[in-house]
């Protein structure tokens, strides 16, 4: 988490909503920083029961809201930053579209998305990313994407890949912004 952490700007995020957190890595290591940014976190409702249990056991019930439901489905609005760490290399393009389409419906018109994934490099060196590659290919039908593959699948969901963060590790933040439609610049 330390080079994310020191390669992107939270205090600038607003609330942010961590997109399938699991047990809330990436929420704790925010709230442990950044004590006065607003976080939630949002996964199935077996996981967020685990979580919630356990972040009453830290104290830390009120410095994030654990909501419950399917990233295939509705996401909470109330939220400046969407946040998917390691969610959208599970899953192959289509399904991707689908959670996609559930952030870029709950994301106001002046929100941020934040990918954290790793990018697959261009060129036929050997890198650990396309191992993992083959891997999620193999065991999940999910896959590690090129930069221009991202660019792609955030644009068919309503979004603009707006720059791209090397953290010094493996892991890279694709920051993404929503694209107003002409019917929504339209206020109609």
């Amino acid at each position: 988490m330390e080079p994310l952490l020191n390669a992107y700007d939270f205090t600038t995020a607003g609330r942010i909503l961590d997109v399938g957190g699991g047990r809330g890595t990436v929420v704790r290591a925010l709230l442990d920083r950044f004590p006065g940014i607003g976080c939630g976190l949002f996964d199935l409702p077996s996981v967020a029961a685990r979580t919630r249990e356990s972040f009453a056991a830290d104290g830390l019930s009120g410095r994030c809201m654990i909501e419950e439901g399917s990233f295939f489905d509705a996401l909470p609005s109330d939220y400046d930053t969407y946040l998917l760490k390691h969610i959208l290399h599970d899953w192959n393009d289509a399904k991707c579209s689908v959670i996609l389409g559930s952030v870029r419906r709950a994301i106001g018109k002046d929100g941020r998305l934040l990918v954290l994934e790793h990018i697959v490099p261009e060129g036929n060196e050997p890198s650990m990313t396309k191992e993992w590659d083959l891997l999620m290919l193999a065991l999940l039908a999910g896959k590690e994407r090129k930069e221009a593959e991202f660019r792609s699948l955030l644009a068919a969901a309503g979004f603009d890949l707006v720059r791209v963060i090397d953290t010094g590790s493996l892991l890279n933040v694709l920051e993404a912004r929503p694209v107003q439609s002409v019917f929504e610049r339209s206020g109609n």
